[in-house]
């Protein structure tokens, strides 16, 4: 009963220990390995002061908020970027709705190709509709110009 009582007081001391089993596992303990085992004792690393881990946390905090700032500068790049690609868009269905409306307003026969590649004419009632409807593209996309 003594023999047990002093193996665990071996590892109270700090002391690790780094050995081998007979499989070639490695194994890292704070117990002595079984006798036949050849075995390294392995520094421990102190114990942080609380000054050390007062550092630590701001140094975690300061990257912490330097990562916050980064990823809304990200997002403010993103939404930028995605306005951006939204004015391009309206820009060019504006451009594209001035040229169809002068063209259309040009009262010559308009039409358009249909699947089967056919000329297919609009009627009076659907020019003057269409006449209409890129009106309102062009007041929608062409910010007042």
């Amino acid at each position: 009963m003594l023999s047990l009582a002093l193996v665990p007081a071996a590892g109270a001391d700090g002391t690790n220990y780094k050995w081998k089993d007979k499989e070639g596992n490695v194994h890292y303990t704070d117990c002595p390995p079984p006798p036949g085992c050849k075995a390294e004792t392995v520094a421990a690393e102190p114990v942080p002061s609380e000054q050390q881990i007062r550092q630590a946390r701001e140094r975690l905090d300061k990257l912490l908020s330097e990562q916050e700032q980064s990823a809304a500068g990200r997002e403010q790049d993103r939404l930028a970027r995605q306005g951006q690609q939204v004015a391009v868009a309206r820009k060019r269905a504006c451009v594209s709705a001035q040229q169809n409306l002068h063209a259309l307003l040009m009262n010559r026969p308009v039409y358009y190709i249909n699947e089967e590649g056919e000329r297919v004419f609009l009627d009076d009632a659907a020019h003057k509709a269409e006449i209409e409807r890129q009106r309102q593209l062009v007041q929608d996309n062409c910010d007042n110009e």
